[in-house]
C-alpha cells in the first residue's frame, strides 16, 4: 500500500464538513506523503495525523486502561530494561 496522498486528506475534511464534525483522525501504516505533511500545521486543531509510530505511541499510552477483550486480541507484556549510558 502507498502512503495517504493530499487528496484523500482532502476528502476526510470533505466528509467532516458533510457531517458536521468538528475533528477528525487520519491513520495510515504506511505513512503519508509530503503534501500531507506539509499541510499538517494548517489542519493542526482539526485532523489529527497518526502514522505507525504514533498509533503505537498511544496505544501505550491507553493500554493499561483498554476493554479486556480487546486486550486478549492484542496481548502485550511490559517489561523493563536497563539504559546504560542514557541520560
Amino acid at each position: 500500500m502507498a502512503p495517504v496522498d493530499r487528496p484523500t486528506l482532502d476528502q476526510l475534511i470533505g466528509a467532516m464538513q458533510n457531517a458536521g464534525a468538528e475533528f477528525g483522525l487520519m491513520v495510515s501504516w504506511n505513512g503519508f506523503k509530503n503534501s500531507v505533511e506539509r499541510e499538517i500545521p494548517n489542519q493542526f486543531f482539526k485532523v489529527r495525523i497518526w502514522d505507525q509510530d504514533a498509533i503505537i505511541e498511544e496505544l501505550f499510552k491507553v493500554y493499561d486502561n483498554i476493554d479486556e477483550e480487546i486486550k486478549a486480541e492484542l496481548p502485550l507484556k511490559r517489561f523493563w530494561s536497563l539504559a546504560v549510558g542514557e541520560e
